[in-house]
């Protein structure tokens, strides 16, 4: 018996009979081809059901690279997995930092962009605009390549893919 699993605050137990962790994007390609009533869990965060499923729930914590800084292009990438307070000390190494922030360092990239969070600011956009491309994983055996044009499948909660990769727009510290 899988022990139960909750959200990060604890009062909602999700119902979800398969729990998977994949570590490969083969991994990953093969459980979002495979399942027909899977949701990708980012941090829990949510504090209803709206992120559980009946069969399977993917947890994409295995997927937490970030690689540096692209200087020219001033873009990061990172993995699905990635949560704010783990892309913001890279961030800040490097000498970069983002525009608008997630409330809690807890809280994935991915997730929040995918359901249209708010970030600090009321001049500010929802988290997701400062992606500039994204790469999913579909049920197609080949990934998608970088999305340009993929407004449409973010702020809704369950995309028709995964994400792989977001490229976001980072800023130089004390850079407007």
């Amino acid at each position: 018996m899988t022990q139960q699993q909750h959200n990060w605050a604890g009062n909602y137990a999700y119902s979800a009979t398969r729990w998977h962790y994949p570590t490969t994007v083969e991994q990953l390609q093969e459980l979002v081809s495979q399942g027909r009533k899977l949701r990708v869990l980012g941090s829990r965060h949510s504090f209803n059901d709206i992120a559980d499923s009946p069969e399977d729930l993917i947890s994409l914590e295995h997927f937490d690279h970030i690689e540096p800084v692209d200087p020219e292009r001033r873009t990061v990438t990172i993995a699905g997995g990635v949560r704010y307070g783990q892309l913001c000390r890279q961030l800040h190494r490097e000498g970069y930092a983002l525009p608008n922030l997630a409330s809690l360092p807890h809280i994935s990239v991915a997730g929040a962009c995918a359901t249209a969070t708010h970030g600090s600011g009321d001049r500010n956009g929802n988290l997701a605009t400062i992606v500039r491309e994204i790469e999913l994983v579909t049920a197609m055996p080949s990934l998608y390549p970088k999305l340009p044009d993929f407004r449409h499948l973010l702020q809704t909660y369950d995309p028709q893919g995964k994400f792989r990769n977001a490229f976001l727009d980072t800023y130089i510290f004390g850079a407007p």
